[in-house]
């Protein structure tokens, strides 16, 4: 319970945060000292955590596990992750999803914190579309596994960010728009990346 004179503070979110309110089975309510109105945020509104609202079908238990264990290999490593989505493509790996082996690289190679509660958040997807006339800024999507929360960011250098994110030999050799492009790493750059061979021609 917060006792406060006047309105609250504007930035709920940033408040929320900064006393360890933002997490799941938390609700706050704000009692004005002035006026006697109180108002009660559950922890499910998304009036106190930054970030979308997750379904109940996403799989948590598989994505806490194969976390907890990131630095080690697996024998299912090689297997498709649930709920993982992309349009790049990997020798092997069906056709719009990661295995759990790329998404260990990417998870051991990144740190970016969730603004909830700053715990490293989990890559689940990522995707680079084609515009009418040039390819978009990519769509990364990452979850935090402690307050539960769904998280949408833009990349504007996906293929370089791929390389910072990935060894050499777990990096994607395609990515699929109107049709599937071949990505050559060590050709010159395409639109300021290095995007190269469509359909086995020089693009």
């Amino acid at each position: 319970m917060v006792r406060h004179w006047g309105n609250p503070a504007s930035g709920l979110k940033s408040f929320a945060k900064d006393h360890c309110l933002a997490q799941p089975g938390v609700g706050v309510s704000f009692v004005n000292a002035k006026t006697g109105h109180i108002v009660t945020h559950e922890d499910a509104q998304d009036v106190l955590r930054y970030g979308a609202r997750v379904g109940p079908t996403f799989p948590w238990f598989e994505y806490t596990t194969e976390y907890d264990r990131r630095h080690a290999g697996g024998a299912g490593d090689q297997d498709a992750a649930p709920a993982s989505c992309t349009n790049f493509g990997w020798p092997g790996v069906p056709e719009g999803r990661l295995n759990w082996l790329v998404l260990k690289a990417i998870w051991n190679a990144e740190g970016v914190p969730c603004p909830n509660c700053d715990t490293a958040m989990t890559l689940t997807a990522f995707s680079w579309p084609q515009g009418p006339f040039s390819f978009r800024s990519a769509r990364v999507v990452r979850h935090c596994l402690r307050c539960r929360r769904r998280f949408e960011t833009d990349e504007e250098k996906p293929l370089e960010w791929l390389a910072s994110v990935l060894p050499p030999d777990q990096r994607p050799t395609r990515v699929r728009q109107w049709r599937d492009f071949e990505i050559d790493w060590g050709r010159p750059a395409f639109f300021g990346l290095r995007l190269v061979r469509a359909a086995g021609r020089e693009g």
